[in-house]
């Protein structure tokens, strides 16, 4: 039932704006300091890449992806000159230039978004009891981010920021309210930051679901190189090595979001394609879920 209604908040419907509190229990996170998950995408591709190496496999022509701005990294992936692929939050200009494998890497975890604010802005969030309240608090988020759009969309007053850094710098001079960042990266990046910004709280009460699955991306000049990719996703998937490395990245942060005790609003990604695959749950994280009940997906997607 719960995985139900999370597959029609994922559709965006007439319950977008739905809350739901979850009753089951939660086990307790570590007390060590929250890993960086980063390494979670390069060490998945690494292992495709390992597991489908061969004589005849396609070869990767250039191996290092640069750092470059949202938009620069795509006009270079369309060219294939520097960079042959990627792994990033899907928007449609990416989907429709680029050859895309339409497997969730992280199955959807980063659109659930917990919220950095000002520690003394929490009594004023605990007021919100429905979306259209919550929509009330100005919102950061950056200028080429994926999810800035979905937020706009969906009727937030969302401040746009070049960057991380600076976003967070406008916070704490209190040009919004809220500035949110997926589970799997609020606890590391609160670890970081907070001797520098001694205000600096995770919102405890809400988060917010917005549909936005991690893909990859591969330069439409090397459709071999996304078959590899597509071919040894799939093998992990149907061996479980792929759910064990999710879970060994993501256990500890899950469990800190206490999701079974958050107000959980939900809004549409209207930028999601139709080719995403919302009828296949078990390529989704829900809340419910645990290390001992989820179960391998089915992959059938194919890259376009």
């Amino acid at each position: 039932m719960l995985r139900n209604l999370s597959k029609w908040g994922i559709i965006g419907l007439a319950l977008s704006g739905l809350t739901i509190i979850h009753s089951f229990p939660a086990e307790a996170a570590s007390e060590a300091a929250p890993k960086n998950n980063n390494g979670y995408v390069d060490k998945l591709l690494a292992e495709i890449l390992h597991r489908t190496d061969a004589p005849d496999a396609a070869k990767l022509k250039i191996s290092k992806r640069p750092a470059l701005s949202r938009d620069r990294r795509l006009l270079e992936l369309i060219s294939g000159e520097i960079i042959e692929y990627d792994a990033i939050g899907t928007k449609p200009s990416w989907e429709e230039n680029l050859l895309t494998i339409r497997i969730p890497l992280r199955k959807g975890l980063q659109g659930y978004r917990l919220f950095f604010i000002n520690e003394s802005s929490q009594a004023e969030l605990d007021e919100a009891e429905t979306l259209e309240d919550f929509k009330k608090f100005s919102t950061g988020s950056g200028a080429q981010w994926s999810t800035t759009p979905q937020l706009q969309a969906a009727g937030f007053n969302v401040v746009e920021g070049d960057n991380k850094a600076g976003l967070m710098k406008m916070l704490a001079a209190d040009r919004f309210k809220t500035f949110g960042r997926g589970i799997d990266e609020i606890y590391h990046e609160y670890h970081n930051a907070k001797a520098d910004y001694p205000d600096l709280a995770i919102e405890n009460s809400i988060a917010l679901y917005i549909p936005h699955p991690t893909y990859i991306f591969v330069t439409p000049k090397r459709p071999d190189l996304a078959a590899r990719f597509e071919t040894g996703l799939k093998a992990m998937i149907a061996d479980g090595s792929f759910d064990t490395l999710f879970w060994e990245f993501f256990e500890d942060d899950i469990q800190r979001a206490n999701l079974h005790q958050r107000k959980i609003f939900r809004i549409a990604n209207p930028e999601l394609s139709a080719a995403t695959p919302f009828e296949n749950d078990s390529m989704w994280f829900a809340p419910e879920d645990t290390p001992e009940n989820s179960t391998p997906a089915a992959a059938e997607p194919q890259s376009n």
